[in-house]
């Protein structure tokens, strides 16, 4: 697939209390047709995952991008420590939206899609691997006052393959559980 960067619009419903505000997602239909496609083999539909990024569950503000890619990865452990905040960007995978607990224990999660809060950060962290060089080659030109849905180019397979290969130490050395402060 061509690579793509797609604005989206998030709109964030206040009811009230914090917790309980209401997120939808807007994406233009040729952007969404193009998410489909990357959806189907996981038996997910883009309105199931726009919901999913969209809910506050997974972020304290709107992101300034959500990276997409077309499968999923085994490197939890690269993204925590490249990471130079704590929690950006933050990531998930497909197969964890249906249910969260899936990945089979003493495994780190699976990662098909990441959040980038800020174009700064973006910029920053497109310096430190592959991963991130792949989203920023696409979001780099893009505007910081909208959001947007980036489709990246695939990642170099070998390289995949010798970080995976080293992924599961990389989690269990880098990852902070949200319970504990940094």
């Amino acid at each position: 697939m061509t690579p793509l960067a797609a604005s989206f619009e998030l709109f964030i419903i206040e009811t009230g209390n914090g917790e309980d505000s209401l997120a939808t997602c807007h994406l233009l239909p040729d952007a969404e047709g193009y998410l489909a496609r990357i959806l189907e083999p996981h038996q997910l539909a883009p309105i199931e995952f726009l919901d999913a990024i969209s809910s506050n569950r997974y972020w304290d503000c709107p992101p300034w991008a959500v990276s997409v890619f077309p499968r999923e990865y085994r490197l939890a452990g690269h993204i925590t420590s490249q990471r130079i905040e704590r929690d950006n960007p933050l990531y998930s995978s497909f197969s964890l939206i249906k249910d969260p607990y899936t990945y089979p224990d003493q495994q780190p999660p699976p990662f098909s899609f990441l959040w980038h809060r800020s174009k700064s950060m973006m910029r920053r962290l497109a310096g430190r691997s592959p991963l991130f060089k792949t989203c920023w080659s696409v979001l780099k030109d893009k505007p910081e006052d909208r959001g947007w849905l980036c489709f990246p180019p695939p990642l170099p397979e070998d390289w995949v393959a010798e970080a995976e290969a080293r992924d599961a130490a990389l989690f269990y050395t880098h990852y902070v559980p949200e319970d504990v402060e940094s």
